[in-house]
């Protein structure tokens, strides 16, 4: 129940109201859009598609990778499957506490586009090491949901539209939102 409270203020927190791209105009949103682009590396076994995505105030330093989510995902050559989804923050974080994440759909709106959290794919993973950073990981991408049902990250990952992470480090609580477009492209594209 309290894993799913935590969850719940991080999606308020995230996403306390719908997002609107007008207005914006479109080079500030393609801005946007690029800070998510994932990179894809080719390996003899399969690929290596990976995220580094900064996250803080505007006083965070950029070069401090303490203010850093990466987010790895290997992808076997044949049958395009899970090897390993990991998950890479702060060596400063709370071991204890982990990662936990909800995947979520953007929905249209008159307005613009609201997010809409799936309760069915939250996930909490234990770090399973903290040395230079802190690495929580699946293997073959599945995960415990909160529920006790076996989650297949990889599945989520292609069927959702963002994916919501938080950890903690110290008290603070620290939330990272990712959209799941570029990724899907690249996946599709392997």
């Amino acid at each position: 129940m309290r894993q799913l409270l935590v969850i719940t203020l991080l999606i308020m927190a995230c996403c306390a109201s719908p997002i609107r791209a007008e207005g914006l105009g479109q080079a500030r949103v393609e801005a946007i859009v690029d800070l998510y682009k994932w990179d894809v590396e080719s390996t003899p076994k399969g690929w290596l598609l990976f995220l580094d995505v900064f996250h803080g105030d505007k006083h965070a330093d950029m070069k401090d990778l303490n203010n850093y989510l990466t987010i790895t995902s290997a992808i076997d050559r044949g049958p395009k499957l899970s090897a390993f989804i990991s998950f890479q923050v702060s060596n400063k974080s709370e071991r204890k506490h982990g990662i936990k994440g909800v995947f979520a759909y953007s929905m249209k709106t008159a307005s613009g586009f609201r997010i809409k959290i799936d309760d069915t794919s939250q996930f909490f993973l234990p770090f399973e090491r903290c040395a230079d950073s802190c690495v929580a990981r699946t293997i073959h991408g599945k995960a415990k949901g909160t529920s006790a049902v076996e989650l297949d990250l990889l599945q989520q990952f292609l069927s959702h539209d963002h994916l919501f992470i938080s950890y903690r480090v110290g008290k603070e609580e620290r939330r990272v939102g990712v959209p799941l477009f570029d990724f899907k492209s690249k996946y599709s594209a392997l």
